[in-house]
């Protein structure tokens, strides 16, 4: 069962209309972490945060109206749904990427989260420029081309 209590960092002052710009939703029930990855991907000039979220609920009707090109996902949440959402965001027929950012890295739950649609699995502590590495990297295996 999805929580029903959202915690979110919406993100002011983004143009939603720019165009080749790669665009990134960040869904983690930590609001550190959302900041965190937040300020991080803002100073880069081939990113546009379009949202940052704790609410899966939010997320899901996030990623219709605002179409990123990639899904920043902490599956451990606190409601347990984590990969329940992956498989929400990455089957909505959105054509999205779920990467699933994690504490700890094990095989079983990269195994469960490629099942449920993600399409990579990467360490929280990942670097700045290392994380846009492989955001393009990503949207360019799903989409073929930035868009």
């Amino acid at each position: 069962m999805l929580r029903r209590r959202c915690l979110r960092f919406v993100v002011a002052g983004k143009d939603s209309s720019l165009v080749g710009k790669i665009r990134v939703m960040i869904v983690d029930d930590h609001e550190r972490v959302r900041r965190e990855l937040v300020a991080s991907l803002a100073r880069r000039e081939a990113v546009e945060v379009v949202g940052a979220t704790g609410c899966a609920e939010e997320a899901t009707r996030w990623l219709a109206e605002r179409h990123p090109d990639v899904v920043l996902l902490d599956v451990k949440r606190d409601d347990g749904g984590g990969l329940d959402l992956c498989r929400c965001l990455a089957g909505n027929g959105h054509g999205c990427a779920v990467v699933i950012l994690t504490s700890y890295l094990s095989r079983e739950e990269w195994q469960e989260a490629r099942e449920a649609g993600a399409t990579d699995y990467l360490f929280k502590q990942i670097d700045s420029k290392a994380l846009l590495a492989k955001i393009s990297e990503v949207v360019q295996l799903t989409s073929g081309s930035l868009q």
